[in-house]
């Protein structure tokens, strides 16, 4: 998310387990996300982390 405040560009960056990976987490917050102007879900494979 860019964010312009005094003149300065920021951007903010989240990332969090899936809903669907048992790690005790439920997602992103809904009121969380809703402030987020793009959201991409990343599938990596063991080759992305072999490469």
């Amino acid at each position: 998310m860019l964010q312009e405040r005094h003149g300065a560009t920021a951007m903010r960056v989240s990332a969090a387990n899936g809903r669907t990976d048992n790690a005790g987490m439920s997602g992103i917050l809904d009121p969380v996300i809703s402030r987020f102007a793009t959201v991409v879900e990343l599938e990596p494979t063991i080759e992305d982390w072999t490469a």
